[in-house]
């Protein structure tokens, strides 16, 4: 057991960088996809009361 904590963590700690780089990319698409969805919403908002304004 302690020896498969340590080949896990010599692993961890070999790929670290491209672990820090695909969850910085998964935070990045998060972050995207969220600001598409309030921009959709807000747009969908704004022409609704514009189509009911007119």
């Amino acid at each position: 057991m302690s020896q498969e904590k340590v080949d896990h963590h010599k692993t961890e700690k070999i790929n670290r960088k491209k672990i820090l780089k695909r969850q910085k990319r998964i935070k990045l698409l998060k972050r995207v996809i969220f600001t598409i969805i309030v921009l959709a919403i807000i747009a969908f908002l704004v022409w609704s009361v514009y189509d009911y304004l007119a």
